[in-house]
């Protein structure tokens, strides 16, 4: 075993038992030896990508999160349940595969991964034939100093409201109205204060597979800092002079910032 895998091995005799705080840091690369003095605690710094262990004093680098054995996810209450609803003192969750960001890789027993939510999983097994996924809930204490239970997640979002009508003359104008929010540092502040929505339409065919036909991008505000998405900056795009005629289309769009993390991509099908 090497000296990251039992440094790794150690943060999983710590936390899984359900009872045990993992401290959790984020923010940027040059601030990581700030949190130095908190000893066991992790820190994630979302410009660069790297994730350290502080001990004794000192950060200990673990890799990236795509070398640790750590996966992210944007699961939803309604996907993330437990496996055993009765049992109240169990902290083994179910959540499909599609709540992964990339459900491409593959996942083994003892990776660890990170929800939007800011909840930490350890994966106990995989069900492939109904893709689901077996994990314990680590329990984790706040990325402040005084363990508030609060962790800000460094994933913008985005939100969006569809024609009323799915039905378009062909040419004619067509919008969806967007908004977005940034994803935060590790004290809550915003990271970033504008975002990039990108977006693409993909013709569908017969048999369900997509084709890309056109693509753009455009930048909105992302300053409000009140997560009541009500209060968030809207703005309407045009999609349907974009769009092909007599055809069955997707839009895709989602938001990615400078520090922020991208966004869940959401879609449209006309």
């Amino acid at each position: 075993m090497t000296n990251e895998q039992e440094l790794w091995q150690a943060i999983f005799d710590q936390v899984t038992d359900g009872k045990t705080r993992l401290k959790l840091y984020r923010g940027l690369e040059k601030h990581k030896d700030a949190f130095a003095t908190v000893d066991g605690a992790l820190y994630f710094a979302y410009d660069s990508g790297n994730i350290y262990l502080s001990k004794n004093n000192r950060y200990y680098a673990m890799g990236s999160g795509s070398s640790s054995g750590i996966s992210y996810a944007h699961g939803t209450a309604a996907e993330i349940i437990k496996a055993e609803p009765e049992d109240e003192s169990s902290f083994v969750y179910q959540m499909p595969i599609s709540v992964l960001d990339d459900n491409s890789v593959m996942l083994h027993a003892d990776t660890l991964i990170l929800n939007s939510d800011g909840r930490f999983f350890r994966v106990n097994s995989v069900d492939e034939i109904n893709n689901l996924i077996y994990a314990t809930l680590l329990v984790v204490s706040g990325t402040g100093g005084g363990g508030s239970g609060v962790i800000y997640s460094d994933r913008s979002k985005m939100g969006k409201i569809d024609p009323e009508s799915k039905y378009f003359i062909n040419g004619q104008s067509a919008k969806i109205t967007v908004w977005g929010f940034s994803g935060k540092d590790f004290d809550g502040s915003l990271l970033d204060r504008k975002l990039t929505v990108f977006w693409e339409l993909y013709e569908k065919s017969e048999t369900g597979s997509l084709i890309k036909y056109a693509k753009g991008d455009f930048v909105i505000d992302a300053s409000v800092e009140n997560e009541d998405e009500s209060t968030w900056t809207k703005v309407d795009f045009d999609f349907g002079t974009q769009a092909h005629y007599s055809t069955t289309s997707v839009l895709k769009m989602w938001v990615d910032g400078t520090y922020s993390t991208t966004s869940r991509a959401l879609e449209y099908e006309f």
